[in-house]
């Protein structure tokens, strides 16, 4: 991995890891105002932006290293044959690509045509929820560059098997 993608991974790694620290703080400083009556006010909204945050820096580093759940172990030992496996593998990383890019695009989409024209609020702090929503979009274009560094290096063979 190049030195560009690793810098990207970790920054994503490090925004990951505060956000969910931020996530376990809310929690629990929300639950002891629960107790003296003074719970946080948002506590919703701010549970969700922190969601987004740590799932969309995660998606990113989870596919440079291969930490993605995949069957493509089982399938590999049905080809015997390189060149077959270097094609499944490019065609499985292509469709990924082609879901993923779609995933984005209708994100982006809903946030331009639905989200900012009607000015849609978060539930309960009441502020623009296209923030939440373009953080996903970020997300999963990222996550289709690194199915799309993957894809070239299976397609090239600069990855060692």
């Amino acid at each position: 991995m190049s030195n560009s993608w690793r810098l990207l991974s970790r920054v994503l790694m490090v925004v990951g890891g505060v956000s969910l620290i931020t996530l376990i703080l809310e929690c629990n400083l929300n639950i002891i105002g629960r107790y003296f009556r003074k719970p946080i006010e948002g506590s919703y909204d701010f549970l969700s932006l922190g969601a987004v945050f740590l799932i969309a820096a995660g998606l990113l580093p989870t596919e440079l290293s291969g930490g993605h759940v995949v069957v493509s172990n089982i399938v590999r030992r049905l080809f015997k044959k390189r060149i077959i496996r270097k094609i499944y593998d490019s065609i499985i990383c292509l469709i990924n690509l082609c879901a993923v890019l779609w995933l984005t695009w209708a994100v982006v989409n809903y946030v331009v045509a639905e989200s900012i024209p009607s000015g849609e609020k978060a539930m309960t702090l009441q502020i623009s929820c296209y923030p939440f929503h373009l953080v996903w979009a970020i997300g999963l274009f990222l996550l289709a560059l690194g199915i799309l560094k993957r894809t070239v290096e299976t397609i090239t063979n600069t990855k060692r098997e």
